[in-house]
């Protein structure tokens, strides 16, 4: 269930960004200039780790890429508290990635750390497989949270050695151009 506080008062709205993420999916180029983000913006829930990792998203994925990067991390925001969410984005910015899966995996170690629940293990679908098609005559049993292991992100290269490779050539593509087929002339 989810609340609102009132609005006071006749013909009154109120923006929430949250409320339109799912077609800025398909139309990211939206988000930029939406009433909604100026609203979160204002309100302080889109903060300025926020602003870098889209910033940082969008200079390694491209504009439209970068920002469904950052949609599917406000989407992230609907299952965590706040505060893990901005926490991950912060150890993702520090490893230099702006993978929104990694991103959750680094909130959900916050969370964890914070005591909150443990982060959750899913099956390969091939295991989940197996083990559905044999008969299950024990008792089930709850999930070890010890066996979850969470790894922190290395650090990445800033730069790239240079290439050494030569430059591509089409010159031999040239020679195929000059060709006449048979029987034209």
């Amino acid at each position: 269930m989810v609340r609102h506080p009132r609005l006071a008062g006749c013909y009154g709205f109120r923006d929430l960004l949250d409320h339109y993420l799912e077609i800025l999916r398909h139309k990211p180029g939206a988000l930029e200039h939406s009433t909604g983000l100026a609203a979160a913006r204002e309100s302080g829930q889109f903060t300025n780790t926020h602003d870098a990792f889209w910033t940082a998203a969008r200079k390694s994925r491209g504009r439209a890429e970068g920002t469904r990067a950052l949609i599917e991390v406000l989407l992230l925001h609907r299952r965590l508290p706040d505060e893990a969410a901005v926490a991950g984005m912060k150890a993702v910015l520090k490893a230099g990635s702006v993978s929104p899966d990694l991103l959750a995996i680094e909130a959900r170690k916050t969370l964890a750390a914070a005591g909150g629940p443990p982060p959750v293990v899913i099956a390969p679908q091939a295991l989940v497989g197996t083990v559905a098609a044999e008969p299950d005559t024990e008792e089930p049993t709850e999930p070890k949270p010890e066996s979850a292991q969470v790894i922190t992100l290395p650090q990445r290269r800033p730069v790239l050695p240079p290439d050494s490779r030569p430059e591509p050539s089409l010159a031999a593509y040239g020679q195929l151009l000059s060709i006449q087929p048979k029987g034209s002339a």
